[in-house]
């Protein structure tokens, strides 16, 4: 039986190839570009978000990464995010994916970025966020929608319909609490 000869300089090659390779693709992958160029169903998504106040038209230095909010912090949340992102790109290819994309952050990302307790007050609302979360109320609860919208049709914005979930908007001794007038 004839040994076989192998050509290790060329298989140590291929696998410094592959894996820079790989690796390549999986931070390419990541990008804001990847998500809303490649994946036809993402294109609604990338344009509500570029122009929202996650997106390059408005945070024109530094644009929130599609990954900031939709990944969890850590080498496992990466992971995570990668697995799920290649069970995506699976059905972008097969074409079953299911629209509105159904793609929440997670709550703990948007606290990273957004101090609660100096979201309080503006120059036209005091909104008592401390008191929302205290009731076990999410951030999404209420800005649903903040970056994509409902159904990707554009930036939402809290509007009456949004507190009168909770809250009495028709009777007007309510509107003080939150509105500066």
């Amino acid at each position: 039986m004839a040994k076989i000869k192998w050509n290790w300089p060329f298989i140590i090659g291929f696998l410094i190839v592959f894996v820079g390779a790989s690796i390549g693709f999986l931070v390419y992958a990541g990008t804001n570009h990847f998500c809303g160029s490649v994946c036809h169903s993402m294109f609604v998504y990338r344009d509500t978000w570029e122009v929202s106040s996650h997106g390059p038209k408005v945070l024109k230095d530094e644009p929130v990464a599609c990954e900031e909010c939709h990944y969890d912090r850590g080498i496992k949340g990466y992971i995570a995010g990668k697995i799920s992102g290649m069970r995506s790109m699976i059905k972008e290819i097969t074409a079953t994916y299911h629209t509105p994309i159904k793609g929440e952050p997670k709550e703990a990302r948007c606290k990273e970025c957004h101090d609660i307790k100096k979201l309080n007050e503006t120059e036209t609302h005091r909104i008592p966020h401390e008191s929302h979360e205290a009731m076990g109320l999410k951030c999404m609860s209420c800005h649903a929608g903040l970056v994509h919208g409902r159904e990707g049709e554009g930036e939402a914005k809290m509007t009456h319909d949004a507190c009168q979930q909770c809250h009495d908007t028709a009777n007007a001794d309510e509107c003080t609490k939150c509105h500066k007038w």
